[in-house]
């Protein structure tokens, strides 16, 4: 998703030379034999050069951690989007990241993919929530998922992420019912927001003809990370930008308070 041409003089006086000191090396060898008649010595050809294949780039592993950060689960709901008071959605339940929820989602091949999906559902974190948003104008949910890290856990996740999101170009897996599948992934430029952020569309073939894309946007700001989650299908629907800016500015307004920084 990185000849040379010997004047013919010269080659001619080469020639020459060599003749010369074959015919030098040629006459009687006291023997009464030609010395042209014996066997020439064998030569060795020069070897040749290995081939050199550019070695692949590797998935960069997804670091683990077990300290515990700074913002806590009872923070990052607070920081989540409030109900009736967010334009255009309604039913807005948020609920805590938990090892047994992490280990109930479906893998994914290859490995790159795999790491990318694990950040995405904030897997790595020690502390998380995840925010479902309905859509008053739209079936198809949107979500969040806000994971806290201890110091310098976020940029070491993120770095991860960066590395393996250009080697997932599709993921293949088995649904939660039994059906195998192949989705593309497609890398799309970023928002200028939070500290870093990436942006990718996942496309999935739902059968008839019809595509369902879901956006997905990772933002790293300060020692968190939040993932935004929109579907929908024959059409890409963005996550609206208004409110991927708000909840950034809420986690880093969150880390620079003062009771933030005392804390950490």
């Amino acid at each position: 998703m990185r000849a040379r041409r010997a004047h013919a003089i010269t080659a001619a006086g080469s020639a020459a030379v060599l003749l010369m000191v074959a015919s030098g090396c040629a006459g009687d060898t006291g023997d009464g034999k030609s010395a042209g008649a014996h066997t020439p010595s064998s030569t060795t050809a020069p070897a040749a050069a290995p081939s050199h294949t550019p070695a692949q780039p590797t998935p960069v592993p997804v670091p683990t951690f077990t300290s515990a950060p700074a913002l806590t689960v009872q923070k990052l709901t607070a920081l989540t989007f409030p109900e009736d008071v967010t334009p255009g959605t309604y039913g807005m339940p948020v609920t805590a990241l938990t090892p047994s929820a992490g280990s109930a989602s479906r893998p994914v091949t290859p490995v790159a993919c795999q790491d990318v999906k694990e950040i995405v559902e904030g897997k790595p974190a020690t502390v998380g929530v995840s925010q479902l948003i309905n859509w008053k104008d739209d079936i198809f949910p949107g979500s969040t998922t806000l994971a806290a890290y201890p110091s310098a856990g976020a940029k070491s996740v993120f770095r991860a992420l960066e590395a393996d999101l250009p080697l997932c170009r599709s993921l293949s897996g088995v649904d939660y019912g039994g059906h195998r599948f192949t989705n593309r992934i497609v890398v799309l430029p970023a928002p200028t927001v939070g500290d870093q952020a990436v942006r990718f569309q996942e496309v999935a073939n739902v059968g008839e003809g019809h595509l369902r894309y879901t956006e997905h946007i990772v933002v790293r700001s300060g020692e968190t990370i939040v993932a935004f989650v929109m579907a929908d299908v024959d059409r890409q629907t963005p996550f609206p930008p208004n409110l991927v800016a708000q909840q950034v500015q809420r986690l880093a307004a969150a880390q620079h308070s003062p009771q933030a920084q005392s804390s950490g």
